[in-house]
């Protein structure tokens, strides 16, 4: 503790490691949160993280986390929670953060995030109701019904789409 402080006064935030080694590889010399001079585990080498960024095409986007060989990735959908070992992926319009985890025997692991944004399309949709024609003979005649047809195919017009108007014609 004293070599600590000692460290903070004299040399402020200066990187220890440039003034001291350790004569073992399996650690380096560091300044924790705190600031204090400590030995500890070099952090898992070469992660990066990538995210995605598209329009809405159907299919599922995830991030791409890659480490040095030997490194375990794991995933979550919120910070501190790296349960999933599959990358979680979205289909929906959305922005969504996925949250990784590096981690590697004698090594410190390196946490990060990165986002992946599903930007909504346009899409038009055109109702046409049905029609028939009939001869007048003095009685109601109706037709009932509509058809939905969407401009784009990723567009599901029997779940993504709702009719709220009256399907039905009639008249003498």
């Amino acid at each position: 503790a004293e070599f600590t402080v000692c460290w903070k006064n004299i040399m402020g935030n200066a990187d220890p490691s440039k003034y001291f080694t350790s004569d073992n590889d399996d650690y380096i010399i560091a300044l924790n949160d705190s600031g204090e001079a400590c030995l500890r585990y070099p952090d898992v080498p070469d992660v990066s993280a990538e995210g995605f960024e598209g329009d809405y095409d159907g299919e599922g986007h995830g991030i791409t986390v890659s480490a040095s060989e030997g490194a375990e990735i794991k995933h979550g959908t919120s910070e501190g929670s790296y349960t999933l070992t599959d990358n979680p992926t979205y289909t929906d319009a959305g922005t969504y953060t996925v949250y990784y985890e590096a981690s590697m025997e004698k090594h410190t692991s390196v946490y990060g995030s990165a986002v992946v944004q599903i930007d909504p399309i346009d899409v038009t949709v055109t109702v046409t109701g049905h029609n028939d024609t009939a001869d007048y003979d003095g009685k109601a005649h109706s037709i009932e019904g509509y058809d939905a047809a969407a401009s784009s195919d990723l567009y599901d017009v029997t779940k993504d789409f709702t009719f709220s108007g009256t399907a039905k014609a009639e008249r003498t």
